[in-house]
């Protein structure tokens, strides 16, 4: 009992990705002792920055969008009194297609003259006038709260998004490729590949599968202040671990067990209690935390979300002093071996980030899509091969489109869903993608039917990326509070 006693806590986080980490910090400040558990030695997940052969790079998620006033990133960190190491964008990123770059500046006439120089059109303006005032007019709506414990807390939330509903409804009824050939009749497929490359970073999904409300929501995302995270994405979470109550790392997570008062944790060889138990894991990967019984069905009725999507990661550091973008996005002919996407994304470090990469040098962080199936079972050889192949080509790609000389490139290395399961715990990577057929309200929720168990993330309400998450994480409190 006295065991028991020292491991109690209010609140146990498994996972410390951007919404356990998140909610961990933002339980602490409410007063709760709380114990973020974590299995790596750092803190971040797919938001992480790690170190490799002397040289360091941010883990996969490389953007940090939507840190302005009124806006729910910069309330959750204001809330906390975090100050962040930020160097404002005046771009997004920049789109390359067929050696012609357009900035996604935030900005809207910048964007907008540089947009005409590269897809002219004579409804430019009208309709990206119109993303931008959706996009503000979406982030205004905050007093939503979204519940599926039982029917009637499910059919109160939805209620609770009725004023989304009357100022969106048109949006929501049709697919995003009709909305955009009605604002921009006759458009080139050049520009029609550029916007469905936006959509893929946002929603996962292209024009053609996405509501015209997710079409303008993820074409409006560049428009959301965008800042650079000054020595790598793991700076974010360094601000936030003082925040919270208690942290353990390289602790991984084996067995949970649902008791009277809450819930008994097993990672390693100690056991912890928690009244609330919250998890920053894959929805449909969480089952194996409960050896049987309604949890674990409850869990296992979500692995249909897994789709098989993941991301192959190229890893670079380059010595040059070429004037380079701190992202871009660049569109190909057609698809590389082994991906699934026609659109590369490459992260490059400030240069005067000399914490991420040393003087004179940048480090490059590049993601495509892929299956996580296509690298499982294959024979040793044969996977070392692919994977070495496609680096190459993808350096390649980088090189002959940026202007740099691939004998700059001083350190390499790539990842696949393989690496990602062996050292995230998670292959599928980017959320579960948003679609027309798959409306936002059959996705998990933060909370379960089970008293005491909740989830954040970027597999539940309401999406990945940073805007997406802390959502969530607004959320669970929320549904805390209540």
């Amino acid at each position: 009992m006295v065991h028991k006693a020292l491991n109690m806590y209010d609140v146990v986080v498994v996972g410390g990705g951007i919404g356990g980490t998140c909610a961990a910090a933002m339980l602490s400040a409410k007063g709760k002792k709380v114990l973020l558990l974590e299995k790596e030695p750092y803190l971040g997940g797919c938001s992480s920055t790690f170190s490799h052969q002397g040289f360091r790079y941010n883990t996969g998620a490389t953007t940090f969008a939507g840190f302005e006033e009124g806006m729910p990133v910069h309330r959750f960190f204001e809330s906390l009194h975090v100050t962040l190491p930020l160097l404002p964008l005046s771009s997004a990123y920049v789109q390359i297609q067929k050696g012609k770059a357009l900035p996604r500046f935030e900005d809207l006439e910048a964007f907008l003259e540089a947009l005409e120089r590269v897809h002219p059109h004579p409804q430019n303006r009208a309709f990206w006038e119109e993303i931008w005032r959706i996009n503000r007019a979406f982030y205004a709506h905050q007093d939503y709260v979204f519940s599926k414990r039982s029917w009637g807390d499910f059919a109160r939330s939805l209620v609770s998004f009725l004023p989304i509903a009357r100022a969106f409804f048109p949006l929501l009824l049709r697919r995003g490729d009709g909305y955009i050939r009605a604002k921009l009749p006759g458009i080139s497929s050049a520009y029609k590949a550029t916007l469905d490359a936006s959509l893929r970073i946002v929603t996962q999904t292209t024009t053609h599968e996405a509501s015209a409300l997710s079409t303008a929501l993820a074409l409006g995302y560049p428009f959301l202040h965008n800042a650079y995270v000054q020595g790598g994405m793991g700076a974010l979470f360094d601000a936030l671990e003082p925040c919270i109550t208690h942290v353990r790392k390289k602790t991984p997570v084996s067995r949970i067990f649902a008791r009277s008062y809450g819930f008994e944790i097993h990672a390693r060889h100690e056991v912890f209690h928690a009244r609330t138990l919250v998890l920053n894991t894959p929805v449909f990967e969480s089952a194996r935390f409960f050896e049987s019984g309604a949890i674990h069905a409850y869990f296992s009725r979500f692995k249909s979300l897994d789709n098989d999507q993941s991301a192959f990661m190229v890893y670079a550091t380059f010595r040059t002093d070429a004037p380079l973008e701190h992202h871009y996005q660049i569109l190909l002919d057609r698809p590389l071996p082994q991906t699934t996407s026609d659109a590369l994304f490459a992260s490059f470090s400030d240069a005067n980030d000399h914490d991420l990469a040393p003087q004179r040098h940048r480090s490059m962080t590049l993601s495509v899509h892929t299956k996580s199936s296509w690298w499982r079972g294959l024979p040793p050889a044969l996977y070392k091969a692919q994977k070495s192949a496609l680096v190459s080509q993808i350096l390649d790609q980088v090189c002959a489109t940026l202007g740099l000389e691939k004998s700059c490139v001083v350190h390499h290395f790539g990842a696949t869903p393989k690496t990602f399961a062996r050292y995230l715990g998670r292959a599928q990577l980017g959320g579960i993608p948003m679609s027309y057929t798959r409306p936002f309200f059959t996705n998990p929720a933060n909370d379960t039917p089970f008293r005491g168990l909740y989830m954040v993330g970027d597999t539940t309400f309401a999406a990945q990326g940073w805007p997406g998450v802390i959502a969530g994480v607004n959320n669970l409190q929320k549904l805390l509070d209540a």
